[in-house]
């Protein structure tokens, strides 16, 4: 094996002497321990080589060029060779990097909600977890890479703010959201504490205008237009005043005549609803 200072020039343009040659390495004197590799087919790759406190030799490979430069195998050789004196193995530090990362990773704000949505709202909130997830892929984006650790009660409190200068009701159901995912974060020792503390609700106005009879009409002529299945609901929504996801999860089963039974296995209070009268 040959050794001279590598250049960028000889790493890009260095190839094979011979088709019998099938593999040839040049170990660099500028950075020792580190050698390119040039593989049959021109492929070229640097490796590193250490000892860990003078003893145990471990070799492992950096990369392939022109994913990474020469300078910085050069930076990555010496990082080695420093870590190898403290008795630390190459190997098993990068492992620890990618441990770490992962560990920031499920410590960020997206990874939580997420961890929400999957093992909890689905399970819990079967009929209403995809409202969930549009407000967090929507309204709390800009939280997603951010470690939840960092989100301060600051950040919270100028987000409701904002979502309450146009949607006071909006604001509080988003509010009631951030609490959940950050008291999940609580219980599964992501953060000590939650920073949403302190933050008052809004006023939600009771509203007590009612569509007059033009208005039902013009109504139940576009939901004519709209088709099945929307179409059909929304006629259900307008003549029995129900909630949506009830209206929305009927079934068959739950009518009896003119009667609507919404079992006590199902969201919302039981009770027998009729289906009202046409407009």
């Amino acid at each position: 094996m040959a050794s001279r200072k590598l250049t960028d020039a000889f790493v890009r343009k260095t190839v094979l002497p011979s088709k019998q040659v099938r593999q040839l390495e040049i170990w660099d004197t500028e950075a020792p321990g580190l050698s390119l590799r040039i593989g049959y087919g021109g492929k070229r790759s640097f490796y590193v080589t250490v000892r860990v406190k003078g003893k145990t030799r471990r070799r492992y490979k950096l990369g392939d060029h022109p994913e990474l430069t020469l300078l910085e195998v050069r930076d990555q050789t010496r990082e080695a060779r420093a870590n190898a004196r403290k008795g630390i193995d190459p190997r098993e530090h990068e492992r620890e990097l990618v441990r770490e990362a992962e560990r920031a990773r499920l410590n960020t704000f997206g990874a939580v909600a997420e961890d929400f949505i999957t093992n909890h709202a689905k399970k819990k909130a079967k009929s209403s977890w995809r409202e969930l997830q549009r407000k967090i892929d929507k309204d709390l984006a800009q939280w997603k890479d951010l470690p939840i650790s960092d989100i301060t009660r600051k950040d919270v409190e100028n987000l409701f703010n904002e979502k309450a200068e146009n949607s006071p009701v909006a604001a509080n159901r988003l509010l009631t959201l951030i609490k959940q995912i950050f008291n999940r974060a609580v219980r599964l020792d992501h953060i000590d504490a939650t920073p949403v503390v302190e933050i008052t609700r809004e006023a939600e106005v009771e509203r007590d205008r009612v569509l007059d009879d033009d208005e039902i009409k013009a109504l139940w002529a576009a939901f004519e237009t709209e088709g099945y299945p929307y179409g059909p609901l929304f006629k259900l929504l307008l003549v029995t005043g129900q909630r949506r996801g009830e209206v929305a999860g009927m079934k068959s089963s739950e009518l009896k005549g003119d009667n609507w039974r919404l079992p006590a296995s199902r969201p919302g209070p039981p009770s027998t609803r009729g289906p009202g009268p046409p407009p």
